[in-house]
């Protein structure tokens, strides 16, 4: 579990994957069986804010749903994740656009549903049905947005606070056929390539939540073919940051910096 909050902590992909735990007591070590150690490697890792994931892992300890959805975000990242230089306009020197790989596209759809997943595990998704849709006339229908504003208040998510929308490079078709009630464009966002837009919270959790259902789940949409490392990350990041914040760490210390 400190693991699965080191990731979500970090939102890269992880580091610190022990699969086996050798004790630090000297008596607890000597009394090990010669099998258990001869199946571990013992290594160091260095890295930082790492208390900060046992905080987290000892504060989500309480209560299973939270356990799942750490655990949830980590297999997400397993799935498909970058690291954070990566996406950073200033740095990342590659487009992470569209792709033709089967493989890809089915894992691009799964790490978005299981990213969800989280974000249901928390009771932050959207609730609606066919005879309560979310939408009407292109717009929220009043019952489906109070009702997730209601939840994201008592959680404690600040619904001021915008979420980043990572649109790079050329629109894809997918993005063509949604389009997304932008609060304008990121600090960061520069020229036609670096499109980044920030969106309130349930716009956002309404934008992923039309990812998992409308292109990732059940049979493949055509449009899944047209998902990029960028759809991933928005949803992998909106996730990371609803459990961060309904756990009580949100902002992580480093932000600002």
């Amino acid at each position: 579990m400190i693991n699965c909050a080191f990731v979500l902590c970090s939102g890269e992909p992880g580091i610190a994957y022990a699969e086996s735990v050798v004790p630090k007591d000297k008596q607890e070590f000597e009394n090990m069986f010669p099998d258990e150690l001869s199946e571990t490697q013992i290594t160091s890792t260095r890295t930082s804010h790492f208390p900060l994931a046992c905080m987290v892992a000892a504060k989500a300890s309480h209560k299973q749903a939270y356990k799942y959805a750490i655990a949830k975000f980590r297999f997400a990242t397993d799935l498909h994740s970058v690291f954070r230089v990566d996406i950073d306009p200033r740095m990342a020197t590659e487009h992470l656009g569209v792709t033709p790989f089967t493989l890809s596209h089915v894992r691009y759809a799964y790490c978005i549903i299981t990213a969800y997943s989280a974000i249901e595990e928390i009771g932050l998704e959207i609730r609606a049905s066919s005879n309560n849709p979310s939408m009407i006339n292109g717009g929220w229908n009043p019952k489906v947005k109070a009702d997730i504003e209601k939840r994201l208040e008592e959680a404690g998510i600040n619904l001021k606070e915008p979420c980043p929308w990572r649109m790079r490079g050329k629109p894809t078709r997918l993005e063509r056929s949604r389009q997304l009630p932008s609060r304008g464009r990121c600090s960061w966002a520069k020229g036609p390539y670096v499109r980044d837009c920030n969106l309130d919270v349930i716009d956002a959790i309404i934008a992923a939540s039309f990812l998992r259902s409308k292109i990732s789940s059940h049979k493949m949409n055509p449009l899944v073919a047209s998902l990029t490392s960028y759809d991933v990350e928005n949803v992998r990041m909106l996730a990371r940051r609803l459990l961060l914040e309904r756990l009580g760490f949100w902002p992580p210390p480093w932000r600002n910096k």
